[in-house]
């Protein structure tokens, strides 16, 4: 009997037991790894081809065809990145002579994980003053330090100050911050802030494009209409060849994000505004332009009621975007995209601060695409054998029925007790 139960139950789970989840990558890319002697940080830019995909969240690098690879995107526009260091005060003594306190030696613990540290900034509070800060690294507390950055800091008037010193990178775990009275009352500092800031070169890529030109003579307009040829990101300026000497036009910016239907027209959006302007002799005339992707972008010049603008060529420009991650020269790796419902990956290293530009690092580069094999989810076995499934369960049905009958004619009950 208990087989049977057991049976039963197999046969009812098995369209759960065979279900597999859906959802797959259908690109993969090969990447061509730079000539590495040990495991490291490479930089992978992305090319137009892989920049076509419908979000940055589905990028995943498969290691052997398998495992997943970590990685940090990189955006190379320019900014500068700003992460407070933690740290405790370890010594603070001050001195002083008959004019009031003439300097403080201060002692900071940056931690035994030493982040690398960069810039220090101080709050003051005093009157008009300058003074000389001096940055000193050590690896012990009490061991001796050498001096990275010397410098002044000053207050004369509400307008014109400064109260940070930037010195080259730290890989010491102690700072020694000696702040020295320069001209005037030496300031009370109020607290100290340790931090890292880091900055990526900006780095513009051409995007090359299909331009058509019309003139709306009606309406003094000229429409400039671009297609790339698939879909481009971070457009971020177009760089206009002019012949006019001066010039300010107001410029309408559309975008249509995708393709239309065979037949139709694009459908624009995303509509902003910028000046296209040349203020004297030979400034370059150039839009600055925030688009994160498009298919087709479009502007129009308003001319006003001069003559349209004598342009000879327009240049459009993204930003370079990649990826940083650790490579084993001794592993094949490959960038997969191509599933838009993937949500954005969660890794330690996008995490971490980044120390090194990525034009630094050791460039990988991507091969030709290839089409993944399609994974569809494999059918409930019930599904693909119903006879089979149901000829199953009503045996069991039948059998349960015959053991139950046949153990109730077995049972005996008990004997009466005999009256006396």
């Amino acid at each position: 009997m208990k087989s049977a139960i057991l049976l039963a139950v197999l046969l009812l789970t098995l369209p759960a037991a065979a279900d597999l989840p859906s959802g797959k990558w259908s690109v993969a890319r090969p990447i061509v790894l730079p000539s590495l002697t040990s495991p490291g940080l490479v930089y992978l830019p992305l090319d137009e081809e892989a920049l076509t995909a419908a979000s940055t969240s589905e990028y995943r690098l498969a290691q052997g065809g398998r495992i997943e690879a970590p990685y940090r995107e990189v955006l190379e526009d320019g900014e500068t990145q700003s992460d407070v260091v933690p740290h405790k005060i370890t010594d603070w003594s001050e001195e002083s002579d008959a004019r009031g306190p003439l300097q403080a030696k201060i002692t900071l613990d940056l931690g035994a994980s030493v982040p690398p540290a960069n810039k220090i900034r101080l709050a003051l509070t005093g009157g008009s003053f300058s003074a000389k800060l001096t940055i000193a690294q050590a690896s012990a507390a009490n061991g001796p330090g050498s001096a990275v950055k010397t410098d002044k800091i000053y207050k004369r008037g509400a307008e014109f100050s400064k109260d940070y010193l930037e010195f080259p990178a730290t890989q010491q775990r102690y700072l020694r911050l000696i702040l020295r009275r320069d001209q005037g009352k030496l300031p009370r500092i109020d607290a100290i802030t340790v931090l890292r800031e880091f900055t990526i070169p900006r780095n513009l890529i051409s995007v090359p494009a299909k331009l058509i030109r019309t003139e709306d003579y009606k309406h003094h307009r000229t429409i400039l209409n671009f297609d790339p040829g698939k879909l481009t990101r971070d457009t971020i300026e177009a760089a206009f060849e002019v012949k006019d000497p001066l010039f300010s036009r107001t410029v309408t910016i559309e975008v249509a994000p995708q393709s239309p239907p065979p037949g139709e027209k694009p459908i624009y959006g995303d509509t902003s505004w910028d000046a296209l302007r040349r203020s004297s002799a030979g400034e370059p005339a150039k839009l600055n332009l925030l688009i994160p992707s498009a298919r087709y972008i479009r502007f129009s010049i308003a001319n006003g009621d001069d003559r349209p603008l004598s342009i000879s060529s327009i240049k459009l420009f993204r930003l370079r975007r990649g990826l940083v991650f650790r490579a084993d020269p001794t592993a094949q790796y490959q960038l997969w995209y191509g599933r838009p419902d993937a949500s954005a990956p969660e890794y330690d290293l996008a995490k971490l601060p980044l120390t090194i530009p990525p034009t630094q690092l050791p460039i990988a580069t991507l091969g030709a695409a290839k089409r993944l094999p399609t994974v569809t989810p494999t059918p409930p076995w019930s599904e693909t054998h119903p006879a089979v499934f149901w000829m199953v369960l009503i045996g069991v049905v039948v059998l349960l029925v015959l053991i139950i009958v046949s153990a109730i004619r077995r049972t005996k009950l008990p004997p009466e007790p005999v009256q006396p």
